[in-house]
């Protein structure tokens, strides 16, 4: 998980006072569907109760996992978009075998720890460590 993800709660107390919050934002939109579903407001209740079912998302799993999501609202949402990127701009002509095997390898690099990751390789490619890269550089010549 790249560091900018991470997001860990400073303290225990900010984490009950959050979910606290939470806890009574959801309780008042709760209490604004039933009152819109009481006046008669169907199209208006069915809006705001698919707004509520992604509206937390975010917070919910952070608070979980101490981990944030960028640009989506869930960790599966970030990983459908990781994979389309991948596949679309950086292998345009994929077979459906190839793709398979690229999502498979997107799924496992996203959803593993970077030392399972630095394993996995170390096992693929029978380096055991020994073998070290370091890129140094590109130099362009006009």
């Amino acid at each position: 998980m790249p560091e900018v993800d991470v997001d860990p709660l400073k303290s225990l107390e900010d984490k009950i006072k959050i979910e606290i919050k939470l806890k009574s934002m959801k309780e008042a939109i709760d209490a604004f569907i039933n009152e819109l579903h009481a006046l008669g407001y169907s199209k208006a209740k069915g809006f705001v109760e698919n707004a509520k079912a992604q509206l937390f998302t975010y917070i919910d799993n952070w608070l979980k996992t101490g981990i944030s999501n960028p640009k989506v609202t869930s960790l599966v949402e970030r990983m459908m978009r990781e994979i389309k990127r991948r596949i679309k701009r950086m292998g345009y002509k994929w077979s459906d075998q190839g793709a398979e095997k690229m999502t498979r390898l997107i799924l496992l690099q996203l959803s593993s720890t970077k030392h399972f990751w630095e394993t996995h390789w170390q096992e693929k490619m029978g380096t055991n460590a020994n073998i070290k890269l370091t890129f140094l550089g590109v130099t362009v010549e006009n």
